[in-house]
């Protein structure tokens, strides 16, 4: 069986887009074990502001890797 080293290249390419942002796989890392919190997810990544979080969150929400669940009268939790 022939591999498509194009194809190969080509999904490499749209994983590093998915992943390649600095704080993405932190954020996900920090996910992992469930949901959370915004200002619980902005403690635990030391160093992240506050617009970085959310257009990592944003980001990640859009490209299908986590998940957003609006709590009325509180703040959303994240979800892988």
């Amino acid at each position: 069986m022939a591999i498509d080293t194009h194809s190969e290249r080509r999904l490499s390419h749209q994983l590093i887009a998915l992943l390649g942002g600095r704080w993405t796989l932190e954020l996900l890392a920090a996910l992992a074990d469930g949901g959370r919190r915004y200002q619980d997810l902005h403690d635990s990544l030391a160093g992240i502001s506050h617009k970085v979080l959310t257009d990592t969150l944003r980001r990640a929400e859009r490209n299908g890797l986590i998940s957003r669940t609006p709590d009325p009268g509180r703040v959303d939790t994240a979800t892988l």
